[in-house]
């Protein structure tokens, strides 16, 4: 199965493009189930509270879900260390010299 497009995702770095080029399979599975987990994230952070707020007047699920919503934007710098992290741990990146930093 060809990876390169399973991995691609807007604003992609070219390293970061390079490190996935070359994931193991063992590699692969494991950003596969970290994507998933970003997905579980997204939906309970972000897309599931959005949605309350369109259905529901409830000043207080409009206050629970605006705090969600903000802890979701909060934390997209932390999700974005952490894979590159991830990335950089990969047995190419780190034959490469490869830091979170240079991706």
């Amino acid at each position: 199965m060809n990876k390169s497009w399973q991995s691609w995702a807007p604003f992609q770095s070219p390293p970061m493009r390079e490190i996935c080029a070359h994931l193991t399979a063992a590699e692969w599975n494991k950003i596969q189930g970290q994507g998933a987990l970003y997905g579980i994230w997204v939906f309970a952070t972000a897309a599931e509270p959005f949605g309350y707020l369109l259905v529901y007047r409830n000043p207080f699920l409009m206050g629970l879900a605006g705090m969600l919503i903000a802890l979701h934007v909060a934390c997209i710098p932390i999700w974005r260390r952490r894979m590159k992290r991830l990335l950089c741990e990969t047995v190419w990146a780190q034959e490469h010299g490869f830091t979170p930093e240079q991706i």
